[in-house]
């Protein structure tokens, strides 16, 4: 036969090893093979460019993902009493399955959980940082598969935000799995704070009293700034105060502050 064109099997891949074979009996090359006093025997092996076999012939060729290309095939035909001859057929072999992509579930965590093992900004984290915190996609094909990832999305100054991880699965024949293969990774935010008031203060007429401000201890995930107006109030009434300071204290945690 000429022109003869296998295709691999489908297959699954955990994207290192592949699965996928196509079996070539002599049956499928041959033409009609004959000889003159007896049936014959066929059999079939690689051969190289000068045709000679490069393993033992057989009742059949198991063709796997390395051999996508042309492969020169030989067959063997035998007569009763072993006299042989040989033909020779390039086979086309190709893998024309789409791969499938299957990614990590969703991840829902808070600003508090430990993610160490990530840098700050996770846009500079390697694939194997994410992979080792929210898991890997997974790539299924009848032959080698690939995945690559891409990642957009960003947290605020409260480290809360969203991530979505976008994966492709390619193969060795450069298909690319259809649709969408994506991760959503979402950060909500814990708020979690105390705030301390300073107490009245007193003093002699000629000295003004220390005052304190807001003590504010973060203890989650906020972002407390806090400012004080302080108001002269003086008196002219006797044995009252020469003065009072009201001071006014302004605290925001930006991390849960709407208008």
């Amino acid at each position: 036969e000429d022109g003869l064109n296998v295709g691999i099997s489908s297959g699954s891949a955990d994207g290192a090893a592949s699965t996928g074979i196509a079996i070539l009996t002599p049956d499928m090359i041959d033409n009609g093979s004959y000889d003159d006093c007896s049936g014959v025997t066929l059999a079939i092996a690689r051969v190289n460019a000068a045709n000679i076999a490069t393993e033992l012939y057989d009742e059949e060729l198991i063709l796997t993902c390395a051999d996508i290309g042309i492969v020169r095939v030989g067959l063997r035909v035998t007569d009763a009493l072993g006299n042989e001859n040989f033909c020779w057929l390039d086979v086309l072999v190709e893998d024309k399955h789409i791969p499938t992509c299957i990614p990590p579930s969703p991840v829902r965590l808070s600003c508090l959980e430990d993610n160490s093992t990530l840098p700050a900004d996770i846009q500079e984290s390697t694939v194997a940082e994410r992979n080792a915190v929210f898991g890997a996609a997974t790539g299924v094909d009848n032959c080698e598969v690939t995945i690559t990832e891409t990642i957009s999305g960003d947290v605020n100054s409260c480290g809360v935000g969203s991530f979505t991880r976008t994966f492709t699965a390619t193969d060795g024949a450069g298909f690319t799995n259809a649709g969408t293969c994506r991760q959503r990774i979402t950060v909500y935010g814990i708020h979690d704070y105390q705030l301390i008031f300073p107490t009245d203060e007193e003093g002699d007429c000629a000295a003004i009293p220390e005052f304190a401000g807001v003590e504010a201890n973060e203890l989650a995930c906020d972002l407390i700034t806090t400012t004080a107006d302080v108001d002269t109030l003086r008196t002219l009434e006797a044995g009252e105060e020469c003065f009072k300071l009201r001071v006014t204290y302004d605290v925001i945690n930006w991390c849960e502050y709407n208008t």
